[in-house]
């Protein structure tokens, strides 16, 4: 039941960070910016290049969890 508890802890924790993040990049990207398009434009490659290295981050995340047996139906 520890693995379990932390697993669900983890998971909580990227949820809420995942929200934050979706919040922070919708204000910054649709609100901050409505009539200069050359700052739009670099808010949004700035996005993508966040974007990269979020995917980076996950892989790494996920190469460190345990392998979970897997349920036999």
């Amino acid at each position: 039941m520890i693995v379990a508890e932390a697993l669900r802890r983890l998971t909580d924790q990227i949820l809420y960070r995942f929200t934050k993040l979706q919040d922070a990049m919708g204000e910054r990207l649709a609100h901050e910016y409505p009539d200069a398009a050359d700052l739009r434009h670099a808010a949004v490659l700035a996005a993508i290049e966040a974007a990269g290295a979020m995917g980076q981050a996950w892989a790494n995340w996920k190469a460190r969890l345990p392998s979970l047996p897997v349920a036999s139906h």
